[in-house]
């Protein structure tokens, strides 16, 4: 999997960011893009109206299913810069990585602030942005998903005995604050 920017750039991912399925006969390429995975829902009520971004692909070990979790953005409630602050993160399932991928409907983990004034004033942990999930799938299929909060430049993890959660924090949730901000 890996992202593309429909009609846009990388100076505004966020409102133009698909998932494309990318396949080759060879594990170092070349690859070609065979599809697309996922796109923006185009729903104003949904965490991933307008963008999708950030995909990583696991498979469960007891069932024959595959996960896509990804970051999702809604620039039609948040317009602006507003939409790449809050930043949710979204997981959906297929039986095959070529799809057809079904969203689990609302997002896995997101941001605690409610308006981008909030945002800025609290900077702190899983407050305004979440980001870059990377997903571990054990044996029972239980699931530890480590992410980034954004402001408080930390890389944090959550726990769901299923892969459609709820993912809690536990105690010793924050792997690690950097002394600076950090991007993927």
């Amino acid at each position: 999997m890996v992202s593309a920017f429909v009609g846009g750039s990388v100076h505004d991912w966020y409102r133009t960011s698909i998932i494309q399925h990318a396949v080759s006969a060879d594990p170092l390429g070349p690859y070609v893009i065979a599809g697309t995975a996922l796109n923006g829902t185009g729903n104003r009520a949904d965490f991933d109206a307008t963008g999708v971004h950030n995909p990583q692909v696991v498979k469960l070990h007891r069932e024959p299913v595959y996960l896509l979790f990804y970051i999702g953005l809604n620039c039609l409630a948040l317009p602006g810069k507003d939409c790449e602050r809050f930043q949710s993160i979204g997981v959906a399932s297929a039986s095959s990585p070529a799809g057809p991928w079904q969203r689990l409907g609302s997002a896995i983990i997101a941001p605690r602030a409610t308006d981008s004034k909030e945002c800025v004033m609290r900077g702190r942990l899983q407050w305004c942005v979440v980001a870059n999930p990377s997903a571990v799938v054990h044996d029972d299929d239980s699931v530890t998903l480590f992410y980034r909060g954004v402001l408080d430049n930390a890389i944090l993890q959550k726990f769901a005995a299923s892969w459609k959660g709820p993912y809690v924090r536990s105690q010793g949730s924050v792997i690690n604050t950097l002394a600076w901000q950090v991007e993927d």
